[in-house]
């Protein structure tokens, strides 16, 4: 029966150190900040500080709150410590606290990048071009991506690749300020006849803010 207790209190000890744990505050509201984002701890107790100078009630989007804003986990850590902790008061207070002093905070405002969406264009030399939609955010003054929404081809005369639409695929690069793309396209020399029954893969480097590219494929 010991080592079944024993055993069963070093699965509960696990889990809290691999998923994270829940701090809540004094008036009852909770922050969750699990797995990755526990290294923004750090920030979290500055806002405090910052909460309890200002009267403000500043949070960082948490678990909780993410499904309701377009950036995702990784790219809101990215976003914090590109700021770094060293400056991250003094840059909450300029930009959130003394700019917006005249107006009303609202409960749980949440800080985070303002998230935009654009389209990028990859051009080739006969005026057709694949294209990536992508949301996007900026800090202090660098676009960075916060995710690649669609893919597709812009076809103005032939022959052409048209992008599969099941073939493509992406990573993040340099802290996701680049986006290395992979489009699995069939070569069409005219609309009615393809070149090839095999699928290309046209592998394309955009990056965040840099507009389009022009490619020799």
């Amino acid at each position: 029966m010991k080592k079944r207790l024993l055993y069963v209190l070093s699965l509960v000890f696990m889990w809290v150190l691999v998923s994270g744990f829940t701090v809540e505050d004094d008036d009852g509201r909770e922050k969750y900040y699990v797995g990755n984002m526990q290294c923004l701890r750090p920030y979290v107790a500055i806002l405090d500080e910052i909460n309890d100078e200002y009267g403000t009630d500043f949070v960082i989007p948490n678990a909780t709150l993410l499904p309701g804003i377009t950036i995702d986990e990784q790219s809101l850590i990215t976003y914090y410590t590109s700021i770094g902790i060293d400056g991250f008061k003094e840059f909450i207070i300029e930009n959130y606290v003394k700019n917006n002093k005249k107006e009303s905070v609202s409960e749980d405002a949440g800080i985070a990048p303002a998230v935009f969406n654009g389209r990028q264009y990859a051009y080739f030399s006969n005026g057709n071009a694949l294209y990536i939609d992508t949301a996007m955010y900026t800090v202090n003054g660098v676009d960075y991506y916060s995710k690649v929404s669609n893919y597709g081809d812009s076809i103005k005369s032939y022959p052409a690749y048209v992008a599969r639409e099941d073939g493509f695929s992406y990573a993040f690069l340099e802290g996701y300020r680049k986006v290395d793309c992979k489009f699995s396209c069939y070569l069409f020399l005219n609309p009615t006849l393809q070149a090839a029954v095999t699928a290309r893969t046209i592998r394309l480097e955009f990056t965040a803010g840099e507009g389009n590219i022009y490619p020799s494929v």
